[in-house]
């Protein structure tokens, strides 16, 4: 039997770019030769409004589903629909952490081990004929929470966060398993497993008209005053503010900054960013970007955030603002 220590466990999906290739020169061309006709504009993916009730049985999964929902729709992206056939393998796969079947990391599975399906998230994703294009997943053992507040957990964290407000997601599967020999609502005494994915045969969807993905977002209240301790470990250990855009876009920091209100003070921060980061480096990320305050935010305090930076060479400038609460909701 493994058991970690309350952490959330992130695994990252792999994003692979093809693109074709002329050769040089002209060729020999003269003005005689046909013109060639212009590329095809970017294609533009459309976000899903509306999706099916979710048919979870126990409260836990129902809450979570919603809650990913709420907040999707809360920054201008797509919802994401129940898929049963991610739901098992996440339940398959929460059962497996808790035996010798799981690999070197959570999120690996071990040929011929218990309920084996396939190592890696995507393939066992892709082992129950869903076909998916690419995916992920994260997991988080805090049995304390509802299925609302394991949601927001996960928000809490920097490399969490990302799955979460990534633009391409079509749907999601969730399972968890008790714990034996854990007091129920204890923390460490549930495996949660969230698993996203889109199909490759319909695509992934998008959000033209969100450039954008910003949290905690403007005028918010956080939950938390620190980040969620997660793996891998980002530096820092206060409330994370990140900004994340479509994963076909190349976003560019030039200043980012956390700055009290009314003093004015600089908190001091680390910037992770695909230069800075050699965990968003590992995984081709150049879509996101996070500030971790090396020290928990205060109490009951306003904060201003600037950004400067560009999104496929193309500037974009910010500020906004967000407050901590008087009591932590989540610790």
């Amino acid at each position: 039997m493994k058991f970690f220590p309350k952490k959330i466990f992130c695994c990252f999906g792999v994003l692979v770019f093809v693109s074709a290739c002329g050769g040089g020169g002209d060729n020999g061309k003269t003005s005689a030769d046909p013109i060639s006709p212009a590329p095809s504009p970017p294609r533009e993916y459309i976000p899903v409004t509306s999706v099916p009730p979710a048919v979870y049985t126990d409260m836990r999964r129902q809450e979570a589903f919603s809650r990913i929902n709420e907040i999707r729709q809360q920054v201008g992206l797509g919802l994401l629909a129940q898929s049963i056939q991610i739901d098992q393998v996440a339940e398959s796969h929460s059962k497996c952490v808790m035996t010798t079947g799981c690999g070197s990391g959570p999120h690996e599975e071990i040929p011929g081990g218990p309920g084996f399906s396939g190592i890696t998230v995507l393939d066992r994703v892709n082992s129950t004929g869903f076909g998916a294009g690419n995916a992920t997943e994260g997991l988080s053992f805090n049995g304390s929470l509802t299925g609302r507040q394991l949601v927001d957990e996960q928000i809490d964290s920097v490399y969490h966060r990302v799955a979460f407000f990534d633009y391409r997601w079509t749907h999601i599967g969730l399972g968890w398993t008790q714990v034996p020999f854990r007091p129920v609502g204890s923390v460490n005494s549930i495996n949660f497993v969230f698993d996203w994915a889109y199909p490759s045969a319909t695509g992934r969807q998008g959000a033209p008209n969100t450039h954008y993905v910003i949290w905690p977002q403007p005028n918010s209240i956080t939950y938390a005053i620190n980040r969620v301790p997660e793996t891998p470990a980002p530096p820092g250990v206060g409330y994370p503010i990140t900004i994340q855009v479509d994963p076909e876009k190349i976003l560019t920091v030039q200043r980012f900054e956390l700055k009290e209100d009314g003093s004015g003070l600089s908190v001091v921060s680390n910037l992770l960013t695909y230069d800075t980061d050699p965990n968003l480096k590992a995984r081709q990320n150049k879509f996101f970007a996070a500030l971790s305050p090396q020290n928990p935010l205060k109490n009951l305090t306003k904060y201003n955030v600037i950004f400067e930076g560009n999104v496929d060479g193309r500037p974009l400038n910010l500020a906004w603002s967000f407050s901590t609460p008087s009591t932590p909701l989540l610790q």
